[in-house]
């Protein structure tokens, strides 16, 4: 997978040139999960109402209630690292929330 850049600049050469020798273009989760055959649940005009797992809802309260950093929701969830990890990842793929660094926040209101 990658993110086109700008032509003329020299920090997009190296993702340019994947997607030139045949890497998936990459312009919105959804083509992610298109290509991984997962249905999509990107938020659309569409769509914007998800079902969540207890843990991605448990997670979005968390940020709600101001538990934004990585560390934090690891310690609070009291569940597998990897469950947490992963359960971040879909809902940043999902567009529910963002994240900066260590921190994150809800990219809807919810």
């Amino acid at each position: 997978f990658a993110i086109p850049g700008p032509i003329f600049s020299k920090m997009s050469e190296g993702t340019n040139k994947l997607i030139q020798q045949g890497a998936k273009l990459v312009l919105t989760p959804n083509d992610i999960l298109e290509e991984l055959k997962i249905k999509s649940e990107y938020p659309t005009q569409q769509n914007l109402s998800f079902d969540f797992t207890k843990t991605e809802f448990m997670i979005i309260n968390l940020i709600k209630n101001n538990i934004n950093k990585k560390e934090e929701i690891l310690k609070l969830a009291k569940i597998p690292t990897n469950e947490v990890l992963s359960a971040l990842s879909l809902l940043e793929l999902k567009g529910i929330i963002k994240s900066s660094e260590d921190n994150y926040i809800l990219s809807q209101n919810l």
